[in-house]
Parts: C-alpha cells; sequence; structure tokens
C-alpha cells in the first residue's frame, strides 16, 4: 500500500468513527465513507496507468545514428553504455532525448539496417509534432535531409506532413495540426 494510500486510509477511520455515534449521521457518515473509499480506489488505480517510457531503436551504427539524432533534429544524448546480455553477447546504447520523448539507440550483433519502404509490419515511423511543416521542411533540407516527397495536406481532417529518413533508412515524419 503507498503511503499517501495508507495515510489517507488511516484519516478516514476516525471520522467514521465519529459519524457512527449517532443514528442521522450513521447514515451520511456511511455514504461518506463509501464515496471516500470509491475515491481512494480510483486514487490508486491512478497509479498502475501504463505510461510510455522510452522506445529503442535497433541500428547497426549506434554512434552515426545517435550523433544524427544530436545534431540534426536537436536530440541530447544523455548518456552511452554497453549492456551484457546472460548470453555475454554486447549492446551498445546511446540514450538520446528531447521533451517528451527518451529513445535508446542501441547495436547488437545482427542488427542492419532497415529496408523499409513504411507498409511492413513493425516501426512505420516517429512523427514529431512541429510549428510549421514547411519551416522545418526547409531547413532539414538545408542540412542534407532527404525526404521521401514534398510536404502535404490531409484535410479533412487537417495537418500537414512530410515524410523523410535517419542515416539507416528509419522513416520520420514532421507533423502538423492545421
Amino acid at each position: 500500500m503507498s503511503q499517501n494510500l495508507k495515510k489517507r486510509s488511516q484519516q478516514t477511520i476516525p471520522i467514521l468513527k465519529h459519524c457512527l455515534k449517532t443514528p442521522f449521521w450513521m447514515g451520511l457518515g456511511l455514504v461518506i465513507a463509501i464515496a471516500f473509499t470509491q475515491q481512494t480506489l480510483i486514487y490508486a488505480q491512478s497509479f498502475s496507468q501504463l505510461q510510455l517510457h522510452h522506445v529503442t531503436l535497433s541500428v547497426s551504427d549506434v554512434d552515426l545514428v545517435s550523433q544524427w539524432y544530436a545534431d540534426i533534429l536537436g536530440f541530447n544524448i544523455r548518456d552511452r553504455f554497453t549492456l551484457t546480455r546472460p548470453d555475454g553477447s554486447k549492446i551498445q546504447v546511446a540514450r538520446v532525448e528531447i521533451p517528451g520523448l527518451r529513445m535508446n539507440i542501441s547495436q547488437f550483433d545482427g542488427s542492419v539496417s532497415p529496408n523499409r519502404n513504411g507498409e511492413r509490419q513493425g516501426w512505420r515511423h516517429i512523427a514529431f509534432q512541429v510549428d510549421s511543416v514547411d519551416d522545418n521542411y526547409q531547413r532539414l533540407r538545408d542540412r542534407g535531409v532527404q525526404f521521401l516527397g514534398e510536404p502535404f495536406t490531409y484535410n479533412p481532417p487537417g495537418y500537414r506532413i512530410a515524410f523523410f529518413r535517419d542515416p539507416e533508412g528509419n522513416i520520420l515524419e514532421l507533423y502538423q495540426d492545421l
């Protein structure tokens, strides 16, 4: 039981005992206790909600790809380390992040650049929301990023997008709500 939940339960018991001393308050006390219990259960359940922690991108060159995400897209390289699996094989990991997204870029024996056209199973793309697709499209093109086509608009529902690839062919998207 969490400390907050335990504290809330301890606060409820004296209130409930007081309410049970008189018949009038007995009914009201029971209603309050039930409502408080339901609120406490909802409060407790909120801690078991799923929350995104990170995504992992498998690459053939962890240094090249992590540096590209830092230089071209402005990710911060948080740290770099080597993991050792139970079988003794090694995984090279660079953790990179921007507000709202943490990504582990990982290289291990057998990891290769994807041959994706965007229609196969697996990671389709990651979308980055921007204020202006067109401004960011031009900025990235000026830095040598190759796009899969010109920016375009879906209307409805009302958004503008443009797709490009990282150095290993993973598809990324610029996304703008209109």
